[in-house]
């Protein structure tokens, strides 16, 4: 079999390889969440000690959520006649460059947050994500781009990933890809890790292309209302919705496909924590800030 040659576009030769760079190290487990824990919130409450690394992507994996109503990633087979680390790392080959992503029309591989975890992280990731009953634990060869201490702004991947040992979950016995599967509570997870995930320099195009058709944004008009209408009356509701976040988050996957939060609940569940002294502004008589991404990013 013969390859034929590739060439890179002018303003990417020197700048980008198709090789990674050596690995780095790391003292704790490296995890690979490309599910409901993209949500950075959410791991920083499941796993306190947890680290976040960099994005990484995951070469021929495909991404789903699958008959049980969440997130999997399912194994593609290896490209013919090639030996292994040449069919491990050559992918999807590089497409429209302006794109910032590799075949933004295929979905041949994963993206996802990478997290350096305890053992204690571990143990307590394992419970959330209901092993082995939910998910299995695997492991892979992962490209990473690394977030450098103070670095900001969205990562570059087109840069040279570097070559990382990962751990992460699936599901091999459910692997029919299923769109109107997904749980309400875990669709707003899904949401706010999609946020979290834009902000780090994961691909729009791969997330509109491979995430989005399982997906969809979470219609939050009703809930948002009633904060508007608190928000306009001078309450803060900072700690309301930081609390409820903070519940969603420690819901396992186990306990999600029980679990309905649906928007009357989420109102319901506004309403009863809202204080007895509802309408009163702050001590100071000024609103505090709501958080970033509370239920809407308007907020």
């Amino acid at each position: 079999m013969s390859i034929p040659h590739l060439s890179l576009p002018e303003d990417l030769r020197g700048s980008a390889s198709r090789s990674p760079s050596p690995a780095p190290r790391f003292a704790g487990t490296l995890y690979f969440g490309y599910g409901s824990n993209l949500w950075q919130h959410q791991v920083a409450i499941r796993c306190p000690n947890a680290r976040f690394v960099g994005i990484g992507r995951l070469r021929h994996w495909s991404w789903q959520i699958n008959e049980k109503g969440y997130a999997n990633v399912v194994q593609l087979p290896k490209a013919p006649e090639l030996d292994d680390d040449i069919s491990r790392w050559l992918g999807p080959l590089i497409g429209d460059h302006h794109s910032q992503d590799l075949r933004p029309d295929s979905n041949q591989r994963t993206y996802g947050m990478v997290y350096e975890l305890t053992d204690e992280d571990v143990n307590n990731m394992d419970r959330f994500d209901d092993v082995p009953n939910c998910y299995v634990k695997e492991e892979a060869e992962i490209e990473l781009w690394q977030r450098k201490e103070g670095q900001t702004g969205k990562l570059d991947i087109l840069r040279r990933g570097k070559r990382v040992r990962v751990m992460f979950y699936c599901d091999r016995t459910h692997v029919t890809p299923s769109p109107d599967t997904i749980f309400r509570a875990y669709s707003y997870k899904m949401n706010q890790g999609i946020i979290d995930a834009l902000g780090e320099g994961i691909p729009e195009g791969y997330i509109n292309k491979c995430v989005r058709p399982f997906v969809p944004a979470v219609e939050t008009s009703a809930v948002e209302e009633t904060i508007q209408g608190w928000m306009d009356s001078g309450l803060d509701i900072k700690k309301v919705v930081e609390k409820l976040e903070d519940r969603l988050a420690a819901i396992s996957i186990k306990e999600e496909t029980n679990t309905v939060v649906s928007k009357e609940s989420l109102q319901s569940f506004l309403q009863s924590e809202v204080p007895s002294s509802a309408g009163a502004k702050g001590s100071d008589g000024q609103k505090s800030p709501p958080r970033r991404r509370a239920l809407s990013s308007r907020w």
